[in-house]
């Protein structure tokens, strides 16, 4: 027999995807994270394993159900705590990401224990709270020095808009001592620390918008709007939640009224970003392009974005082509595998009368996503303009073989 490895399908993003788009987390999204991770880590640690590589790129964020379930990925430097066999430490080899390994790994220390990990989810703590890490050097040389010379920017000075208690500094410091005898003993420690940290300052609650979070995040959009159109609260997040509850009802008119709001009150690039959506979705595709060119002025490297941009520009008409080319070309250059951005710089070379830049796009967009008919059926269109009625054939049969589409079956009763 032949052996064979099963992996689970994970539908979602990586943390790092995640903290690019929002920047910053709220500590009632924060907690919930970080105590999945603690949970991992604890199983992980009891095998006397540690993961040595933990970082935003490795925690993966699935929304199920409304609610952000979290699996830790690449156990592939793990280690067990008693493992003498050779380590590439002991070449003075640093294992694990610079940006967020522990002081005991910068020195290369062979006795690595759950410690670093800590540590590391600390780095990755106080990143979802400050927007930024508490060591800011140039390259990675100058982080690995900072780490073991500098003590960390408490979280508050980080990020003063963030009201950071003194009780939530003094958790996350104690977590990240470069000492480890300093240092919080164990993932679950901090965490108990850090959920004392919190509950400690926890404001007085706004009923109304704590009842309309709960619902939206349980898709009762309905209740969801009700109850934060009670709320005492006018802050940003509270219009933010509104508009992507009546999103997800297709209200956009109501979506964009709250999204624009939000963005007055707090211009994040988010909800640039959705009032984006909502103008496109509405089909006003010059402002859509306006809002998503704000949302990239502030983050750059969102490959969505220039997306739905791109996509504005192609419904905007012929005469904004070129600008919708720019940014599938751009999406591109930072998602190589994005299937989609093929198939509309296909549709354009295709809607130019460039046949044959169109097959090559779509051809492109058929080997990145090779079960979407669309691809096929454009690229035997294409092929139907260019007199191959062989190559247009195979290319609607495959497509046909996909989408038992009844518009596809009359074209090749037609062609045969």
């Amino acid at each position: 027999g032949l052996y064979f490895l099963v992996m689970e399908h994970l539908l979602g993003e990586t943390l790092r995807e995640l903290l690019k788009r929002e920047k910053v987390l709220p500590l009632n999204r924060i907690i919930p994270i970080v105590k999945q991770c603690v949970d991992a880590l604890i199983e992980t640690h009891s095998k006397n394993i540690v993961h040595r590589d933990l970082k935003p790129e490795n925690i993966f964020v699935i929304n199920l159900n409304g609610q952000e379930k979290v699996k830790i990925l690449d156990f592939g430097i793990a280690k067990a705590f008693d493992d003498k066999r050779m380590d590439l430490t002991k070449t003075g080899i640093i294992m694990g990401s610079p940006t967020y390994i522990s002081p005991e790994q910068v020195k290369g220390e062979k006795d690595l224990d759950s410690q670093s990990d800590l540590y590391s989810l600390a780095l990755i703590t106080y990143e979802m709270l400050t927007g930024r890490l508490p060591f800011q050097g140039k390259t990675p040389n100058d982080l690995l020095v900072e780490r073991l010379s500098k003590d960390p920017m408490p979280p508050s000075q980080a990020n003063p808009q963030a009201a950071i208690s003194p009780e939530l500094d003094r958790a996350l410091l104690k977590a990240l001592a470069r000492d480890r005898a300093l240092r919080t003993i164990s993932v679950k420690e901090f965490f108990t620390e850090l959920l004392q940290a919190v509950q400690s300052n926890q404001p007085q609650v706004d009923s109304d918008y704590e009842i309309g979070l709960e619902h939206y995040h349980k898709g009762n959009y309905i209740n969801a709007i009700e109850k934060l159109s009670s709320t005492l609260k006018t802050s940003a997040d509270v219009f933010y939640l509104r508009g992507l509850a009546s999103f997800d009802q297709g209200e956009y008119k109501e979506a964009l009224a709250d999204f624009s709001q939000a963005a007055k009150l707090d211009p994040k690039e988010t909800y640039y970003y959705y009032c984006g959506l909502a103008f496109y979705e509405l089909g006003d595709y010059v402002q859509a392009a306006k809002s998503l060119t704000q949302a990239i002025q502030a983050n750059s490297t969102y490959s969505y974005y220039y997306y739905i941009r791109g996509k504005s520009h192609f419904y905007q008409g012929q005469g904004n082509y070129p600008q919708a080319i720019e940014n599938f070309q751009l999406v591109l250059q930072l998602d190589p595998e994005d299937a989609s951005s093929y198939y509309y710089l296909g549709r354009i070379n295709y809607l130019s009368k460039d046949y044959l830049q169109a097959i090559a796009s779509f051809n492109k967009a058929i080997k990145l996503s090779p079960q979407d008919s669309i691809n096929y059926h454009q690229c035997g269109l294409a092929y139907l303009h260019l007199g191959n009625r062989k190559q247009a054939t195979e290319y609607f049969q495959f497509a046909f073989k996909l989408k038992k589409d009844p518009s596809l079956r009359e074209l090749l009763k037609r062609l045969s």
